[in-house]
């Protein structure tokens, strides 16, 4: 929302390119100053933009665009004090970059402190999110959709009151790795209120600019106090692709830890679930490769849910899987098989 008619737009190319000892600065000029002192930065049609080591604060709506902007980069750069964040909107060509690393993004907005709509084109450019401290109390963290190039979001702290990374519809090679995720909101004890920390949806069946079958890796994630429909969720909408959810830790949530829907083949391996308040992993129509190794333990002990519920509702998808040497002590229930869930459980902890 363009909150002020002081702002930087940009209808060309805006290069502010500082140091670490000298930023460019961009700021209210207030001598008491809020959020929406001033607008933001916002990119018209065919917008080139690149921040290094530039300090914004106290913006109204943060950096924000209409469709069609060129390549965006923005690294070592901070985002303070504001009303809203970084929303950037499809790119004009599939030579657009769009680079987010090694910034610090602290505001405050019910909606998104990062936001991509990366286009549509597995021939796109695949975006690149890493590195950043984002911070938003009031609403949450990335969101990305249509990234049919593929994805980058690696080694990213966020802080937030509702979801913290979201991922819809997206293709090609997609790796979200070693993220710390937390929810801050202390004020609710709802699950739904709180959003899932990691929610990835839909993903398309081929992407990248070979058109390959999409490969999505999930790994090194924690994930710390989401509600939602997990602390992490996947619904792989049964489309034929290769995936993997390893090293995971998931801790405390208000509802299921981890929750994989319509998703065949993945491979759920060396992850930590603990103190849910529902199922610690929960399977719907749902056949993964493997299922070893994790520790899933004092999950639904108030709500009589199990360590491992599995359900699928389709005799004939439902292929037997093995599930093995897994640590399922410490739930209500160990493990929990409903309809045609066909599984062979070999060397599994399952104490009280």
């Amino acid at each position: 929302q363009r909150l002020s008619d002081s702002e930087l737009l940009v209808k060309g190319t805006l290069s502010a390119i500082g140091t670490a000892d000298a930023p460019v600065v961009l700021s209210s000029s207030n001598a008491v100053a809020s959020a929406g002192d001033w607008g933001g930065i916002y990119l018209e049609q065919n917008a080139n933009l690149t921040l290094t080591y530039a300090h914004l604060s106290y913006t109204g709506y943060g950096i924000n665009s209409t469709n069609s902007i060129a390549s965006v980069e923005i690294t070592h750069s901070r985002l303070e004090f504001s009303g809203g964040g970084i929303y950037l909107r499809q790119a004009n060509d599939q030579t657009s970059t769009r680079v987010i690393t090694d910034n610090v993004i602290n505001v405050g907005t019910s909606d998104h402190a990062l936001y991509l709509d990366a286009g549509y084109s597995s021939a796109n450019q695949i975006p690149n999110i890493s590195r950043n401290v984002i911070t938003n109390p009031q609403g949450s963290g990335i969101k990305i959709e249509w990234a049919y190039a593929g994805l980058t979001i690696d080694a990213n702290t966020v802080l937030v009151r509702n979801y913290g990374i979201e991922s819809y519809y997206s293709g090609g090679v997609i790796a979200v790795t070693g993220n710390t995720l937390e929810n801050t909101d202390t004020s609710s004890q709802y699950y739904w209120s709180k959003g899932s920390g990691l929610y990835f949806y839909r993903p398309q069946a081929n992407g990248g600019p070979d058109n390959a079958i999409t490969s999505v890796t999930l790994q090194n994630n924690t994930i710390k106090k989401f509600g939602g429909n997990a602390g992490l969720y996947f619904d792989g909408n049964n489309q034929t692709i290769t995936s993997s959810i390893t090293g995971n830790t998931i801790t405390d949530s208000y509802y299921r830890g981890l929750n994989i829907r319509n998703l065949q083949g993945t491979s759920i391996t060396g992850n930590t679930v603990t103190g849910s308040t529902d199922a610690g992993a929960y399977l719907e129509n749902a056949v993964p490769s493997a299922f070893k190794d994790n520790v899933i333990t004092g999950n639904g002990t108030t709500t009589n849910q199990p360590g491992l519920y599995i359900s699928h509702s389709n005799a004939e998808l439902s292929e037997s899987f093995l599930i093995k040497d897994n640590d399922l002590s410490g739930n209500h229930i160990g493990i929990e098989l409903r309809q045609f869930a066909n599984a062979v459980v070999e060397g599994n902890d399952l104490s009280g």
